[in-house]
């Protein structure tokens, strides 16, 4: 098995094993209406959401190497391998580490990912509130994962929704991007009449 096969299974296992965590706190945070659940589950769904945008980011970056189609650019290569350059006082370059914001880094994984498998993927973000939905939800996660009164850890009704219609959303999106990708290659190896 090379490379490009061990990421491809690795971002399946991934994928389950995320999948499975956010059904159990989705599922509880709904029959229970608990906070802790709530908590839960928005940690799983952003754990879902940043390790697949890194998964797919890998990808084609794997993807683009192994065809040699070179259609990643230097900067995206960089942001893929979320690392940012400076020079030292010596004149060196030195590599540090460098983050994006959650919803930029899953638009730029789909897109790349896209790219490499030259499929137009069509974001339909103004003419659905869910992905105003997903942008709230980032700012409650980072409330609850960086709280500085207790009250903050508090997850209302409204949240509530919000993180279950983001969660939806995410999980149409993804399925979308991946499904262009999958059909576009199996109906490559269709035979011709």
């Amino acid at each position: 098995m090379d490379v490009f096969q061990k990421e491809l299974l690795d971002l399946k296992e991934t994928k389950d094993k995320l999948v499975a965590d956010e059904k159990i706190c989705m599922q509880k945070a709904g029959e229970t209406g608990s906070q802790f659940w709530y908590r839960m589950f928005i940690r799983s769904f952003f754990a879902h959401v940043e390790g697949i945008s890194f998964k797919l980011k890998k990808h084609a970056l794997y993807w683009d190497r192994k065809q040699k189609s070179n259609k990643l650019t230097v900067g995206e290569i960089a942001i893929i391998n979320e690392e940012n350059y400076k020079l030292k006082d010596n004149g060196k370059v030195t590599a540090y580490p460098s983050f994006s914001n959650v919803d930029k880094n899953l638009r730029f994984a789909i897109n790349v990912f896209s790219k490499v498998h030259s499929i137009t993927f069509e974001w339909k973000l103004k003419n659905d509130p869910r992905w105003n939905d997903f942008k709230d939800t980032i700012k409650i996660r980072n409330r609850l994962t960086h709280p500085k009164k207790a009250e903050e850890l508090d997850f209302t009704q409204e949240e509530g929704d919000k993180l279950f219609r983001a969660h939806e959303w995410f999980l149409e999106t993804i399925t979308e991007a991946i499904d262009l990708v999958n059909k576009k290659y199996l109906k490559e190896q269709k035979p011709k009449p």
